[in-house]
């Protein structure tokens, strides 16, 4: 294999950025968001994996047709130098080396490696597993010369079936292959932001568990390769935002909580509160919630002030507070 991953998956992240504050009354807190990144370059059939490259088990595939003597012995050909043996159960392996360097020692028949054998590449790449007429068929693992590993089952020489591939710096994906393209399964890798796993449906990534080293968590959609749909963060300081968000950002309807109890439900747009919603304030301030519009963060317009949940005031806001208070 020439390159398995050919940078398909790009350098993943996630920076914490401080949105604006809003104010309410005596209300004050500050919201942060995950910046707009996208997880995966475009450009890629398969946003998670892309095609994988394969190698030929040989450059020799029935080197050996009608050649293999009945008997155990030595010989060679045009393309190596053949070691051939019987069991006493008429099992015939071989010991293989071909001209270019590489090895192989295991089972045979007169079309090539056929049962159990390992192949070690002249360039480092090995494999260690099952052979069918040849090719790589059943389970076996494959081990690249820069420390990548694919553990799991073959089809007519490609990853096909159940299997890990695991990445040298630590990544991996896990699941149902199908020639050499990732179908079904779990990605996850960890660099110098945090931990990632990734979820794989038809060769696509649809959803995402994050934990960043801040120990901010986010779980939630991943569309065309953002992190765009419902979600669910968990932010360090302990507040909570449940609802929709659009490359990385709040956006649509969504619930934010903070550790104080204050809680705003409603619009949101590019991680700022806007549009129609509510804020009910902590229950150590004075008030019980408002209704109505916000632009960026503050309270815009005509807005319902709840003294308590039975005493109400008509206010209107400009900039953030309150100019004017109708019973």
């Amino acid at each position: 294999m020439n390159e398995l991953r050919k940078k398909q998956v790009g350098h993943i992240a996630i920076a914490i950025v401080t949105a604006s504050a809003i104010i309410i009354g005596s209300a004050s807190a500050v919201m942060t968001g995950i910046n707009n990144k996208k997880f995966f370059e475009t450009g890629t059939e398969n946003p998670v994996l892309g095609a994988l490259d394969r190698k030929t088990s040989f450059l020799t595939v029935r080197c050996m047709a009608e050649e293999i003597p009945e008997t155990s012995s030595d010989y060679q050909n045009g393309y190596g130098s053949f070691s051939i043996s019987y069991d006493s159960s008429g099992k015939r392996t071989a010991a293989i080396r071909f001209n270019d360097g590489s090895t192989y020692n295991g089972e045979v028949n007169t079309m090539g490696p056929d049962g159990s054998g390992t192949v070690i590449y002249k360039e480092g790449d090995s494999y260690t597993g099952q052979y069918a007429d040849g090719v790589r068929n059943g389970t076996g693992t494959y081990t690249w010369s820069n420390g990548d590993q694919y553990e799991g089952n073959w089809e007519d020489d490609m990853m096909s079936g159940d299997g890990k591939y695991t990445w040298a710096d630590g990544g991996s994906i896990e699941g149902t292959f199908d020639s050499n393209e990732v179908i079904d399964g779990t990605y996850t890798l960890e660099d110098y932001d945090g931990n990632y796993t990734f979820h794989i449906e038809n060769g696509d990534a649809y959803s995402a568990d994050i934990t960043l080293d801040n120990e901010t968590t986010y779980s939630g959609d991943i569309d065309n390769g953002h992190l765009t749909g419902s979600a669910v963060i968990e932010y360090s300081n302990g507040d909570v935002y449940d609802g929709h968000v659009s490359k990385a950002k709040k956006s649509g309807s969504g619930k934010y909580t903070w550790t104080s109890g204050a809680v705003y439900n409603g619009k949101w747009k590019t991680d700022r509160i806007n549009g129609k919603g509510t804020y009910k304030y902590a229950s150590s301030k004075q008030g019980y919630k408002l209704t109505g519009k916000f632009k960026n963060g503050k309270p815009v317009g005509n807005c319902k002030y709840y003294r308590t949940k039975k005493k109400i005031y008509k206010t209107i806001w400009k900039n953030g507070k309150c100019i004017k208070v109708n019973k």
